[in-house]
């Protein structure tokens, strides 16, 4: 009796993985048969399930899906697409299980998703510390036109885009210094749109009260939080959440 229990409950249990692996092995299918004839969404897409195996722990495996992530990349890359320019800049930065390094390739395709608009290519490429061969003007050019790129799809209702927001303009940044106002507006627009946990933004304005304490003062920058908490109200008024929200945007 315990055998035939241990061995139903183990059916339980690997049933749900088998099915997750057969729908795997579909869409892997069905993604490379658009690929190879030259979708390059699908392409990406098929890059992104490569990439999630390109890892030294997968030994031969991780090699091979390394090399296959990068190809899939860089056809998408080619014909335009700058999500895929964006995760192969990525792969060339971080290195793969039997490839070195490359800031050279990867400044090359983290510039090219920027050129075509990828916000979080450009905040990468604003983050000197990478070293991807950016000076602070370029580091600054760059870092403006992603938060302008946010603050336009934050118009649009992407919560996503609001929370990348409230943490670039609040974190110290090479490009530009933080702008503790606006970093508290954005975060007290998700905060006051977040009717799961209203206060799970807010932790990132901690330093933002000591930082102005220090500067003008904890009763002016008492009365001044409440009055962007009250801005931040009108704008949500102004801005109602849309009913169906279209997916968050990639936090940096």
């Amino acid at each position: 009796m315990k055998i035939l229990f241990t061995i139903l409950f183990l059916a339980v249990c690997l049933l749900p993985n088998i099915a997750r692996a057969d729908q795997l092995a579909d869409t892997t299918t069905q993604l490379r048969a658009e690929a190879e004839k030259g979708d390059a969404n699908a392409q990406k897409k098929l890059g992104d399930i490569y990439e999630r195996d390109a890892v030294p722990a997968n030994g031969q495996k991780g090699i091979e899906s390394d090399a296959e992530a990068m190809k899939w990349y860089r056809k998408a890359a080619d014909q335009g697409n700058p999500a895929a320019a964006y995760a192969l800049g990525w792969r060339y930065l971080q290195g793969g299980p039997d490839r070195l390094r490359d800031k050279i390739e990867a400044a090359k395709w983290y510039r090219k998703a920027a050129e075509d608009g990828y916000l979080e290519a450009q905040i990468d490429l604003s983050r000197r510390n990478l070293g991807l061969g950016v000076d602070q003007a370029e580091s600054e050019k760059w870092f403006r036109s992603g938060l302008s790129g946010y603050e336009r799809k934050a118009e649009q209702g992407d919560l996503g885009a609001m929370s990348s927001l409230c943490r670039l303009y609040g974190a110290e940044r090479e490009a530009l210094p933080p702008d503790y106002e606006k970093a508290y507006f954005w975060c007290s627009v998700v905060a006051q749109r977040n009717s799961n946990n209203p206060n799970q933004h807010r932790g990132w304005i901690r330093p933002i009260d000591q930082g102005d304490a220090d500067r003008i003062g904890t009763y002016l920058w008492f009365f001044k939080r409440h009055k962007i908490e009250e801005q931040a109200n009108e704008w949500n008024h102004s801005h109602p959440a849309p009913s169906a929200a279209p997916p968050p945007s990639k936090e940096p």
